[in-house]
């Protein structure tokens, strides 16, 4: 059936879990997490795992991968920002951005390697979204000299074009 997921915070050292709730009978899995207080989840697209941040008690956010079959937590990524978190289309690489707003970062699942997704004339970029086909992003952003916008650009950076909205 359709599900959600959403995280319960209730302090360090608190009863800390992720729910997912089946909608039909609104039925609730409750996963409890030791790593932090999680946010932000996002399904895989088999639905199998979930991405989310959780948040250490130093004020670090983690990236972090959670398998739904065995409950087993792996950190994949340090200095994460609190932002919506893109799987690509085969679950292979995860888009977020990082370091507050000033970078879009790729990890890839296969070899844990990281990469910045670089934008022409953008100083911050704010709350990225990947296309359903994985080709195009859009963010809020800013240039040097200009407002607040929303932006398009390829999955892989570069030129940058404003949306239309």
């Amino acid at each position: 059936g359709r599900r959600m997921v959403y995280s319960r915070c209730v302090g360090w050292g608190g009863e800390n879990a992720i729910h997912i709730r089946t909608l039909e009978s609104g039925e609730d899995r409750v996963i409890r997490v030791r790593d932090g207080l999680p946010c932000c989840a996002s399904w895989s697209p088999d639905e199998r795992r979930l991405a989310y941040y959780a948040l250490g008690d130093s004020g670090l956010a983690t990236l972090t991968l959670l398998d739904l079959d065995t409950e087993v937590t792996t950190a994949v990524g340090a200095g994460a920002w609190f932002s919506r978190i893109n799987w690509t289309a085969d679950g292979g690489a995860l888009i977020f951005s990082a370091a507050g707003w000033l970078t879009v970062r790729r990890l890839d699942l296969a070899t844990m390697a990281e990469s910045t997704v670089e934008f022409d004339g953008l100083t911050e970029v704010w709350d990225v979204a990947l296309s359903p086909d994985g080709r195009r992003l859009a963010f809020a952003g800013q240039t040097a000299d200009g407002p607040l916008s929303i932006w398009t650009a390829s999955s892989d950076g570069g030129k940058i074009g404003r949306a239309h909205v």
